[in-house]
């Protein structure tokens, strides 16, 4: 049921059966890619600004954590959502608290990245991983707060992982092919690390 309801929804914001790479025109004049845009920069004015403030003084203010950063890149369509990141480092690791906050539904979704670093650097050794051990454990606590925070202060709700990969076979966006296009992307970013 509530996967009807986010597709019917996505669908007023992205066209259905139009490719992105070989229908370039037609995409960016659709009525829904306009929306969508339209949509983006205004909430990049006007909203992404003071929400993304609000969130990051809370979760200051709550003794959460002390080093939230907005990493959203909204100007570049690569976000359809504010992402906030904390980063907690130890020895050669650092664990990415990753807080998403869509801008097309009032949701919002928590992860935890492991990402190991290089000896001596600030660079991945390898691929960035989702780990829902810390998830459920380490940071359990720490996203609870968080969550609280969010659903207290813009009344969201937590995006269920049931539908973050659930593709979407009629979409195209970007870089993603018919059939690619997944619900977390359409209604947050265009990570896969998930």
């Amino acid at each position: 049921m509530k996967e009807n309801i986010f597709k019917n929804i996505l669908y007023s914001f992205y066209p259905k059966n139009i490719c992105f790479r070989n229908e370039r025109e037609n995409y960016l004049n659709s009525h829904e890619y306009i929306k969508l845009n339209n949509w983006l920069k205004f909430n990049n004015k006007y909203i992404i600004p003071k929400v993304s403030s609000n969130i990051r003084k809370a979760i200051l203010e709550n003794n959460i954590a002390n080093n939230i950063e907005d990493n959203s890149l909204i100007e570049f369509m690569n976000d359809r959502c504010i992402v906030l990141q904390i980063g907690i480092y130890e020895d050669e690791v650092v664990d990415l608290i990753k807080i998403y906050i869509s801008l097309l539904v009032p949701f919002y979704f928590i992860c935890v990245i492991d990402c190991k670093l290089k000896t001596n650097s600030i660079r991945p050794s390898s691929v960035p991983k989702r780990n829902f051990t810390k998830e459920n454990d380490k940071y359990s606590v720490m996203i609870s707060q968080i969550s609280n925070i969010l659903e207290t202060q813009l009344d969201y709700s937590f995006f269920d992982d049931k539908y973050i990969n659930i593709k979407v076979p009629d979409i195209s966006f970007m870089d993603f092919r018919f059939g690619e296009f997944s619900l977390f992307n359409a209604f947050f970013t265009d990570e896969n690390a998930l």
